[in-house]
């Protein structure tokens, strides 16, 4: 059978959908990157609230992993971090690291009803005030933050020496974890993780646009992360949900954008 040949208004609306795909590709769109970085950090919220309460109720530091990957709810933690992933994945190629990277911070002000709630807890009036202290500020960065997308060189991208230097904080921060006592240890190690997922949303946003070779910059970010999801169950663990969660919030972005501008 002959296929009827496509109307004028079907022709039209093909091209428009086509090249408004490479546009948002190429241009970013600020308004889908912040409807994606908003339900990604409804995922991590999830996601910390359910790895806080697997993780403290394991009593071996030292098999703490092992033990965690018996829990079916720390997996359901492990699904809605990578959902969340994939949603900020998707935002990053939308829109610059300055605008998506700082919505991450709606994770505390999400997390900590969710985990009063899960927890049957309240959420103390100090915990309320740093929550809307989170919200002011994120405010407060997205009214200054650029609205369009920066390109990035890749001439102008070293990979070898932002892993180098990343890689050194990191063990910094985990062995000073080793070396205080509580309740700085935890935040310690929060810190060391925030730095890790940082350097993880930085790659995921060169990788995407093709800033670095793929491969590299994609292992990168899984490693980084991989790394900073083991390093949040040790935080959580002995530090709650509260201060790690906030740390881990308070460096991300951080490093993500100073990675995007070193881009």
């Amino acid at each position: 059978a002959i296929l009827p040949a496509p109307s004028v208004p079907q022709v039209a609306v093909a091209m428009w959908s086509v090249e408004e795909f490479v546009r948002l590709h190429h241009h970013g769109n600020v308004g889908a990157a912040g409807a994606m970085a908003v339900l990604s950090t409804g995922c991590y919220a999830t996601s910390a609230v359910l790895q806080e309460q697997e993780a403290s109720r394991q009593a071996v530091a030292a098999r703490l992993i092992r033990q965690l990957v018996h829990r079916p709810r720390w997996w359901l933690a492990v699904a809605a971090s990578a959902s969340g992933a994939a949603l900020h994945i998707v935002a990053l190629t939308l829109g610059p690291l300055s605008v998506v990277q700082p919505l991450g911070a709606l994770t505390l002000v999400l997390a900590l009803p969710l985990g009063a709630r899960c927890g049957v807890r309240r959420v103390s009036g100090a915990q309320w005030r740093a929550a809307v202290a989170v919200a002011t500020g994120l405010t407060a960065v997205l009214a200054v933050a650029p609205h369009r997308a920066r390109q990035i060189q890749p001439a102008t991208l070293g990979l070898p020496l932002a892993t180098g230097v990343i890689a050194a904080v990191v063990v910094t921060l985990i062995v000073i974890s080793t070396r205080i006592p509580m309740p700085g240890a935890p935040v310690a190690r929060a810190s060391a993780a925030g730095v890790c997922f940082g350097f993880a949303s930085g790659m995921a946003r060169v990788a995407a646009i093709g800033a670095a070779p793929f491969a590299a910059a994609a292992a990168l970010a899984g490693i980084s992360a991989v790394v900073g999801f083991a390093l949040s169950q040790m935080a959580y663990r002995k530090g709650g949900l509260g201060a790690p969660l906030a740390t881990l919030i308070l460096i991300d972005p951080l490093v993500a954008v100073l990675i995007g501008e070193i881009g």
